[in-house]
C-alpha cells in the first residue's frame, strides 16, 4: 500500500485520540532523533527515515521505573522503529513472554502496543547491525513496516493488528497499490545501504564464533569507569530490581532497571559478591550478550545499534572488544 507522507502524518495525529503515540523527533539542539510522546506536528515532524533514535523503545515497553501494582492506562503506538530495535523487541519477547516465566507487566504493555517499523536510509559511525546478522530495514516482529520513497510511504502489514491498521488507513486517505517500479527502487535503496554498512564495518571480523572468544580477559576493562551507561542504553538489557515504596496511604511496588556493570548488582545478603571485580562484570556483560542470550533465546544479545559506543565516556567500542577477544582466543 502506498500513501502520501502528509496524509499519513495527519492520520497519525488523529490516532493520538486512541493511542499514546511515541515517535522519533529531531532535537533542535543536538539534531538527533529523540523518542518522545508525540501528539501533533507542533511537537516536530516524526523522523521516518534516517537511522535509529537515541533512546531505545524498550523504555516504552519496559519502563525504567514503574509501579507494577498500577495497571496501564492507554494503548500505545511506536512509530518509526528501526530494525535494530525491532530485533531487540524480539529478544525481549523471547525472554519475557516465551519462557517458563511470563512477565505480566511486559505482556500487558506488549499486547496493547502497535509497532510501526521503518527502513533506515542513513547510519552513524557506530551502526553495525550487519555484523549481528541483521538488516537496516524492518524484519519481524512488527505490525506495520514503513518505507519512505520520496514524498510517499510504502506500508506493509506484519501481523493481524497491522492488517486492521491498514484497513483504517484505507478508510481515511487515498491509497494506491505498490508496483514493480516502486519495489525495485526500494530494494535498490536497501541493497545500497547494506553495502555502505559493510564498508563501514569491514575491519571487524565476523569469522570466529562465540565458542572461540576469550571471555576472561582482564586488560579490556582498564578504561571502564563503571557508569552503567551501556546497560541502560542497551535495547536488550532487561535486568531489574524491586522496591517496596508503600506508604500509610497506598501500596507501591516499584520496578527499576538494574545494570550488571554496577558493583552492587551481584551483591547478596551478608555482603557476598560473585562479581566484585570490575573485569568480572565487564566480561560477564559480553558473555551475556554473545553466549548466554544466544544459548537461551536463539538470538544475539547485541543487535548492532551502537548506542553503547555512543554513550560510553571512555569510548569503549564493542566491536573492538569483540575483535580483541577473538584475537586472544586464536592466539591460545
Amino acid at each position: 500500500m502506498i500513501v502520501f507522507k502528509d496524509n499519513f502524518l495527519r492520520f497519525m495525529e488523529k490516532m493520538t485520540e486512541d493511542y499514546e503515540v511515541f515517535a522519533p523527533v529531531k532535537d533542535q539542539d543536538s539534531d538527533m532523533a529523540m523518542l518522545i510522546r508525540w501528539k501533533s506536528r507542533e511537537d516536530g515532524l516524526p523522523v521516518l527515515d534516517g537511522y535509529r533514535c537515541v533512546d531505545p523503545p524498550k523504555a516504552v515497553l519496559f519502563p525504567a521505573r514503574n509501579d507494577v501494582l498500577k495497571p496501564l492506562k492507554t494503548k500505545k503506538l511506536l512509530l518509526g522503529i528501526k530494525n535494530c530495535d525491532l530485533q531487540a523487541i524480539k529478544l525481549l519477547d523471547r525472554a519475557l513472554l516465551e519462557t517458563d516465566y511470563v512477565d505480566p507487566i511486559y505482556r500487558e504493555a506488549r499486547e496493547s502496543t502497535l509497532i510501526i517499523g521503518a527502513d533506515c536510509t542513513d547510519f552513524t559511525p557506530t551502526c553495525h547491525c550487519i555484523l549481528q546478522g541483521n538488516e537496516p530495514y524492518p524484519q519481524k516482529p512488527f505490525d506495520i513496516s514503513l518505507s519512505m520513497i520520496s514524498d510517499r510511504i510504502f506500508l506493509k502489514s506484519g501481523s493481524k493488528k497491522g492488517e486492521e491498521f491498514l484497513e483504517l488507513v484505507e478508510k481515511n486517505m487515498e491509497t494506491t497499490e505498490e508496483n514493480e517500479s516502486i519495489l525495485k527502487t526500494l530494494n535498490n535503496k536497501r541493497a545500497d545501504l547494506h553495502r555502505k554498512l559493510e564498508i563501514l564495518n569491514n575491519q571487524w571480523s565476523r569469522s570466529i564464533s562465540i565458542e572461540k572468544l576469550d571471555l576472561n580477559k582482564k586488560d579490556l576493562v582498564d578504561s571502564c569507569i563503571e557508569c552503567g551507561g551501556c546497560n541502560f542504553i542497551c535495547p536488550t538489557c532487561y535486568c531489574f530490581m524491586m522496591n517496596d515504596e508503600s506508604t500509610d496511604q497506598e501500596h507501591s511496588l516499584v520496578r527499576t532497571w538494574d545494570g550488571c556493570q554496577l558493583k552492587g548488582y551481584a551483591r547478596v545478603a551478608g555482603g557476598a559478591n560473585a562479581r566484585e571485580k570490575l573485569y568480572q562484570r565487564f566480561n560477564h556483560r559480553y558473555s551475556c550478550k554473545f553466549k548466554y542470550m544466544p544459548e537461551q533465546f536463539d538470538v544475539s544479545g547485541c543487535t548492532g545499534c551502537g548506542r553503547c559506543i555512543d554513550v560510553c565516556p571512555a569510548q569503549i567500542d564493542i566491536r573492538n572488544v569483540m575483535r580483541s577477544m577473538r584475537e586472544q582466543a586464536v592466539e591460545k
